[in-house]
């Protein structure tokens, strides 16, 4: 079965679309960190209601975000709908917080609603077979769990129950009942309880080793970062060298047709390629959004250099022949160009004005960089 090549951010853009909402979302090890901490160790995701935020671990789990706006989507119509959005009661804790996990809370209004909308939009925009999977392991399996604990706590409270039965049924023998119990057709339903408990095993582990997986996924995600994030910071610190000498270039120039050379070789040799690699890479979400913004802006704005120096150095190249032909072939028809320096001096204060709003960009990206590498 097909499914889409959105990325999380795309899918995020389009249920915010769709649901009419704009929570912040965090993705990755700081919504992990927040999960864990806040009560949600077994959750793929969560949605924090009184800061109205989306916590997703995992940048692929698309349909665990549609479940999550869903939520955002209560809170914003909760007056309008008949859903009791009330705070979610995951800090409960020992058994009270496992029967709410597994019996209370999934069959809630409000959490069969988000699991239906997050089914109905996996089916359309993510994958069919992705979301089958989604719902055997919400709905599915948490069926299962109840139909199992049920039959354990019967199973292993057997010996009461006949002792229930031996006090309350006394016209009836306590052997004939043990004997009853020790039917073939208790040692059949023991065989088949035995074959789901082994179906659960092999799901477990094979759920063991998709995190696993995933684990290994994203730390190698995290490596492909770290490399190119030290090949950016490199080329940054080019640039802005490279910067810095084309500011040098454009002190005091006569109004000569090489004016600008030195300043168009530098523009030439700005670099922003390691940041088209990352972006190909598909790991920008281990980003801080500041380092992110940064990062596009001074990207967005060397093109936008090389760009500008080049049309420049080629129109001052334009004016000065320009010049230069007027002056041997008079016309009086034709434009005369007399004050070259003036020229030279507008263009030279565009360039300046261009060259040092990249040069700001530049070094705050780097500091940001510094600092991050001073946290860690």
């Amino acid at each position: 079965m097909k499914e889409t090549n959105l990325s999380m951010l795309e899918h995020f853009e389009k249920l915010r679309a769709a649901l009419g909402v704009n929570p912040p979302l965090v993705i990755g090890e700081k919504a992990s960190k927040y999960l864990d901490e806040n009560g949600y160790k077994n959750s793929r995701a969560g949605y924090e209601k009184s800061t109205d935020t989306v916590y997703i671990r995992d940048p692929k789990r698309y349909i665990s975000l549609a479940h999550e706006m869903r939520h955002s989507w209560q809170k914003k119509h909760q007056g309008k709908i008949k859903i009791a959005l009330k705070e979610d009661s995951n800090n409960l804790k020992g058994f009270k917080g496992v029967f709410n996990d597994m019996f209370i809370y999934p069959f809630t209004l409000k959490e069969l609603d988000a699991n239906w909308y997050a089914i109905k939009y996996g089916w359309i925009n993510v994958g069919k077979w992705r979301t089958v999977k989604y719902i055997f392991q919400t709905a599915l399996m948490r069926t299962m769990y109840f139909f199992i604990t049920v039959s354990l706590i019967i199973y292993f409270s057997r010996e009461h129950l006949l002792f229930i039965f031996d006090t309350f049924l006394v016209e009836l023998n306590r052997m004939n009942l043990h004997n009853f119990f020790s039917d073939p057709s208790w040692q059949s339903i023991g065989v088949l309880f035995g074959g789901v408990l082994v179906f659960v095993g092999a799901w477990f582990g094979t759920r063991l080793a998709n995190n696993a997986k995933s684990k290994s996924d994203l730390e190698e995600q995290r490596k492909t970062f770290e490399a190119y994030l030290e090949l950016l910071t490199t080329e940054l610190y080019n640039n802005k060298k490279i910067l810095e000498d084309m500011m040098r270039y454009l002190y005091k120039n006569p109004p000569i047709l090489n004016a600008f050379d030195a300043v168009l070789v530098g523009a030439n040799h700005l670099s922003y390629k390691t940041w088209e690699q990352i972006i190909a890479s598909k790991v920008t979400h281990l980003l801080e959004p500041k380092q992110l913004l940064g990062f596009n802006i001074v990207n967005q704005n060397i093109k936008k250099l090389i760009t500008a120096t080049s049309m420049e150095v080629a129109d001052w190249r334009r004016a000065y022949e320009f010049h230069k032909y007027y002056k041997v072939n008079p016309s009086k028809e034709a434009m005369q160009l007399i004050d070259l320096q003036h020229i030279l001096d507008q263009k030279t204060s565009l360039l300046k004005k261009e060259i040092e709003k990249v040069l700001e960009h530049t070094q705050s990206v780097c500091k940001l960089i510094e600092k991050s590498c001073q946290d860690t």
